[in-house]
């Protein structure tokens, strides 16, 4: 056979192209045109009537919100206590704790809890560098309960960061001017009593 002849006798792969997935593309082409457009325009519609509606909600809040203020007064005024104190090695809430500790006499960590009105772990938090630090210190009370104290340490911090508290004192009361430092102190007065239960409201801080 010569290589002419060879080279007819080899046949090329016939290749069958099915119809099916033209079709079916055909089809869904045919029912995009039918209904896409509406209801992309329904979606679209239905997004921007939500941004419409949140926008002037966010706005809203970002104008009233008393939890934004509330949270923004709150991060301020312990900055100005915490740059106060940080020289004694302290934060003002460790600082509160302590002299709350001293004015309330011994008292277990869940009185302690309602009469500050702070959250357990944020309360066991706070007061474990106080403990290791010698300030304060747990005791066994009655039963199983263990009653957290005062240390003369303690008494001798309190005595010596006096001075650094009033500053933060006076500074927190000239940014709120004299009515709002006023009405903050009421306020705050109220809440602590109406989460001091266990202590038949005898709660006022330190």
């Amino acid at each position: 056979m010569t290589a002419a002849a060879g080279r007819r006798a080899v046949r090329r792969p016939v290749v069958i192209r099915s119809a099916v997935p033209a079709l079916e593309w055909r089809a869904s082409m045919s029912e995009l045109h039918e209904s896409g457009p509406s209801e992309a325009g329904a979606a679209a519609a239905e997004s921007e009537r939500l941004d419409a509606e949140a926008q002037e909600l966010t706005r809203h809040m970002a104008r009233t919100c008393l939890g934004l203020r509330s949270r923004a007064v709150s991060r301020t005024i312990t900055k100005l206590f915490d740059d106060e104190l940080r020289a004694h090695g302290l934060r003002a809430t460790q600082f509160v704790l302590v002299g709350a500790i001293q004015n309330l006499g011994p008292l277990t960590a869940a009185e302690l809890s309602d009469c500050l009105a702070m959250g357990r772990s944020t309360l066991s938090r706070n007061l474990r560098p106080l403990v290791e630090a010698g300030w304060v210190e747990y005791r066994k009370g009655a039963g199983r309960a263990q009653s957290i104290c005062i240390c003369d340490a303690g008494r001798r911090l309190l005595i010596d960061a006096a001075e650094a508290w009033q500053r933060g004192q006076d500074k927190s009361q000239a940014l709120l001017g004299e009515g709002a430092a006023e009405q903050l102190t009421v306020l705050g007065t109220r809440l602590m009593k109406e989460h001091s239960d266990k202590r038949n409201g005898d709660c006022e801080g330190s």
